[in-house]
């Protein structure tokens, strides 16, 4: 078992980020009964958070080719769980919005994750897994209001 203390010779001030890097690597190996492949299931967690959506813009937001988003579309197209529509605003566009078939296997995606994590603490104190979900909200929000500001310092420079 792979532990943050393994890492050699890790500067004290990085150790949270390896230990929290090491906890995410562990969660990604579990195996999981997956619908549909890791990064196709990325594209759905993308759409489900930002809403209907420009294939461009979630590229962009998951930092990806735009060739590899819309091989990934053309696929949970086929499965159902994405369809596409005309940009009531540009007529050359188009959005791309979850369906609820998509909605579902996410949810069962989400759901898998949540048993896996829910078993691993399952003999923490209340109060510590209380204080850890505060911890990790207050990450999520710090590291949002971060990308916020790198993504309009980009914007301002370009």
């Amino acid at each position: 078992m792979v532990q943050a203390t393994d890492f050699p010779a890790v500067d004290p001030a990085d150790q949270l980020p390896y230990a929290l890097l090491t906890a995410l690597v562990s969660l990604r190996r579990m195996p999981l009964a997956d619908p549909i492949d890791r990064g196709t299931l990325q594209v759905l967690g993308e759409l489900a958070l930002r809403g209907p959506s420009r294939p461009s813009a979630l590229a962009g937001a998951l930092r990806l080719d735009l060739s590899t988003i819309s091989r990934h579309l053309r696929s949970l197209e086929d499965q159902g769980l994405v369809e596409r529509s005309p940009d009531p605003n540009d007529a050359r566009a188009h959005d791309v919005h979850l369906l609820e078939a998509g909605q579902l296997v996410l949810s069962e995606a989400f759901r898998a994750r949540a048993d896996v994590i829910n078993t691993a603490v399952s003999a923490w104190d209340p109060a510590d897994r209380d204080q850890f979900r505060h911890l990790l909200d207050r990450l999520t929000h710090d590291l949002s209001a971060q990308l916020c500001t790198h993504q309009s310092n980009r914007k301002e420079s370009a």
